[in-house]
This record gives C-alpha cells, structure tokens and sequence, in this order.
C-alpha cells in the first residue's frame, strides 16, 4: 500500500540532498577562494606585522613589519612546499611586486599557524644573521644576480665581454641603492646594450636579465637594511639575537634532559621566559593570543561573506527554487527516487568510512 506520508518523506529526503549537494558547491568555492587569496595567512601576517611594530615602531615602520612578517610566515620549518597550481600563483604575484618595486617572496606557501615559540625564535635567527632565512636570501638574490649577468655576458666575445663586464658591473653599482623606476633605468640599460652589435633579440633579452640582476641587488642590500633595523630595535629593548639564541638552546637542552617526557614546545617555551628580556617578550609574548584571536575573527568574517557571496551567486544562476523543486518532486517519481538512493549511498558510505576510521584508531 502506497501510503502518502511516505511520498512524503521521499520528497522531503530529496529535498534535503539537493540542499545539501548545493551546501557543499558554496563550501567547495568559498575554500578555493580562500586557499588562492591565501586569506588566513594574510589575516595572520597581519596580525604578525602589528606584534613585529609593537618592538619598535620607529625603527620598523608598517611596511618594513610586513615585510618581516611575511618572511617568518615563509620559513620553510613551518611553511609549506607549493603545489603546481600555488607556483603559478607566486609567479604571477612575484610579477607584480617586481612591477611595483617590492622584494620578491620565496616560493614557499605561508604558514598558516605560527606558535609565540617560534615567533620570537624565527625573530632571533633572522637578526642574527643564521637559519633558513637568511639562506632564501642569499639563495634568491645573490646568486640569481650573478646567474643573469653571467649568461648576459655569453653573449658577448673576446675584448668586448671584458669592457661590457666592468660597464654592467659599475652600472649596477650606481643603481642598485638609489631611488629608480623601470621607466626610468630599461632605457638606460637598452642604451648601454647598444654599442655591444648584438641582434634586436639578445639586446631585449640581455636589457631584461640587466634590469633583473640590479632589481637583485638592490633587494638583497633592502633584505640587509631590514635586517639592520630589526637588530637596532632589539637592541634598544636589551636584546643581542646571538647572545639570546645560545642561552636558548642551552636552556632547552637542559629541560629536554631533565624534563624528557615533557612537550618539544614547554622545553623551548621555558627556554625563552628565562633567558629572553621581558622588555621583547613583554611587547611580542603577552599580545601574541590576543591578537590571534583577533586573526581569526577577521578570516571568519571573510570567510562568511564569501560564502554568502557564492551562495548568491549560484542560487542565482542554477535557478535553485525550494518550492519549485517541491513541487517538482512531488510529480517526478523518477527523481525522486534517484535522490533518494543518492542519499542512502551516501549514508552507506559515511557509515563504512566512520567504521574504518575507529578501526584505525
């Protein structure tokens, strides 16, 4: 006997899967957007540049803790290694700072999560001159620099390449530390590639690799003076990085001996309250939940808007009428019934993939 109440009950089953198939399209657009805007390590770089600033601001203006902050967020102890799709998007965001005349970042996808610990010990080592850090300095602008004017110069033969090697080199000497454009030095460089005889292709080529190696340069002496101004900030507060890293370490090793079963984290975490200046600690340390908690207000609010936004968006543009689907469902036994084995395959799968995972455990 076809009793109506189950009619009922099946349009209602296929009601509840169309919303949620629906649900998971807006949650699936809404992650993306948020994974490729990077919005949850923007919001917590951010957060990071106002602790960086609280040290100093004089010395580390708002642009210079940015900078700082998204360096610390790209060590790659704690950041992570980019996807195929994440290297096309540093590219292009790589482009558009070097057409601004910002420094490039390293193609490491940014932490998402950062601890105090690790805040205020990425802090020490990158004033102090040692640690990765440094090391995606000297490895990305250094040698990417002397890689460019090396193949510029294969281009040229014989007495020429020596004169064109002392020409670049003085040329980049002369811009690397001083207020330019690139409207300004590419004509300067096509101008110096000129006298070298060489084909209307090698002398773009050999313009751009020129403009490069002193955009180079000059990012690496910016990297330095950064460095410089973070190290006069913590030494106004009482700080020495190399000083407080060594009695650090000699601290943690300590708790790790006496304390083996206790957290990685506590031995580091008593390391820093006993060796560092609570001036520093004072300034980074006690704000540092505060303003992560701030951080993770503001990612749910965007976080929420996108989701609104995709929700419109595709309500808007599948046409999603609840009451038009009722009825619809309410006439169509054909999909009616296709929803609802939909429904209970899912509920199948859900309960074998919650079954294996207590297994598991």
């Amino acid at each position: 006997m076809d009793l109506p109440v189950l009619k009922y009950l099946d349009i209602l089953i296929g009601l509840a899967v169309v919303m949620l198939m629906g649900s998971v399209l807006v949650t699936a657009v809404t992650q993306f957007v948020l994974s490729v805007s990077y919005a949850r390590a923007r919001y917590l770089r951010d957060g990071l540049s106002s602790l960086v600033q609280q040290i100093d601001r004089e010395r580390l203006p708002e642009k210079t803790a940015l900078y700082i902050a998204s360096r610390l967020l790209r060590n790659p102890l704690i950041g992570r290694a980019p996807s195929p799709l994440g290297m096309v998007f540093t590219w292009i965001r790589n482009r558009g700072r070097l057409l601004l005349g910002k420094a490039e970042l390293p193609g490491v996808n940014p932490a998402d999560v950062i601890q105090r610990e690790e805040l205020v010990l990425f802090l020490l080592q990158w004033a102090a001159g040692e640690g990765l850090l440094l090391s995606q300095d000297e490895d990305r602008y250094s040698q990417q620099a002397a890689r460019r004017i090396h193949k510029t110069l294969e281009a040229f033969a014989g007495a020429s390449r020596a004169a064109a090697e002392a020409s670049i080199h003085a040329f980049i000497g002369h811009w690397k530390d001083g207020r330019w454009r690139a409207w300004r030095i590419l004509p300067a460089i096509w101008q110096l590639i000129g006298s070298s005889g060489l084909g209307i292709g090698s002398r773009l080529a050999s313009t751009w690799r020129i403009y490069r190696a002193i955009l180079d340069r000059r990012l690496e002496s910016e990297a330095a003076k950064i460095r410089q101004s973070l190290n006069a900030a913590l030494a106004q507060l009482g700080v020495q990085p190399d000083e407080a890293l060594k009695k650090i370490r000699e601290r943690a090793v300590g708790n790790e001996r006496a304390y083996p079963g206790a957290a990685a984290l506590s031995w580091y975490a008593d390391a820093i309250a006993s060796t560092v200046s609570a001036q520093l600690l004072g300034r980074v340390n006690t704000w540092f939940d505060n303003v992560i908690a701030r951080v993770a207000d503001n990612f749910s609010l965007e976080a929420k808007i996108w989701s609104a936004a995709a929700a419109l968006i595709i309500v808007l543009s599948v046409q999603l009428d609840s009451l038009a689907l009722l009825r619809r469902l309410e006439t169509d036994d054909k999909l009616r019934a296709l929803l609802v084995e939909e429904a209970q395959q899912q509920s199948k799968a859900y309960e074998e993939a919650e079954k294996k995972l207590k297994e598991a455990q």
